[in-house]
């Protein structure tokens, strides 16, 4: 004897008892079913179905808007030209370098890599700053593609990185299912994906 056989036996029995059932119950009842019950089932279902597939789509929900400052500031940057950035300290980065001593930095603004750390008490040169992007890296340590970028107008060195305005939309909503998409203006906004 199998594990199915008793399951077996048990539709089996029920099928022959609703059966036995229909067969003994009178003529207007067997009617009410066939001619009233079943044809409202199955329009009902029909109706259903219908309302379910057949009906057009909802149109889609307005854009959302993005804040972009507010996006850059969550990472203690400021939105700049399709980035986020921010000054970047030489002092900081020498002592990153260095060691926290107080370093002070010489750097003429017209020699982009003319920076150099000095020593606080002497005002003589420890060494210049190696890989200026790797200051940038260890501040912000959860922004993927932060780097170090000089200024020529401004004459100064900047951490930045360039927005992914889908994961902005992300940011600013909370939820997954959002991509970015340029409005004719040039503003960006969130659509459903």
């Amino acid at each position: 004897m199998t594990g199915l056989d008793p399951l077996v036996s048990a539709i089996v029995g029920a099928w022959t008892n609703i059966i036995d059932w229909w067969q003994r119950s009178p003529k207007a009842f067997k009617r009410f079913i066939i001619y009233g019950v079943i044809p409202i089932a199955l329009v009902s279902a029909g109706i259903f179905v219908g309302a379910k597939y057949l009906s057009p789509e909802p149109p889609e929900p307005p854009p959302l808007g993005l804040d972009l400052n507010g996006y850059c500031q969550s990472y203690d940057l400021k939105y700049a030209n399709e980035t986020c950035a921010q000054d970047l300290d030489l002092r900081q980065a020498c002592e990153g370098q260095y060691g926290p001593n107080k370093h002070t930095v010489d750097f003429n603004p017209n020699d982009k890599y003319s920076a150099k750390c000095l020593r606080p008490d002497q005002r003589e040169p420890v060494g210049g700053i190696v890989n200026i992007s790797d200051h940038c890296k260890k501040k912000y340590l959860n922004v993927v593609n932060v780097g170090a970028w000089f200024d020529d107008k401004a004459k100064k060195w900047l951490c930045r990185f360039k927005i992914d305005y889908s994961a902005a939309c992300v940011w600013r909503y909370g939820t997954s299912d959002l991509k970015a998409r340029r409005a004719e203006d040039g503003t960006w906004n969130c659509v459903k994906s």
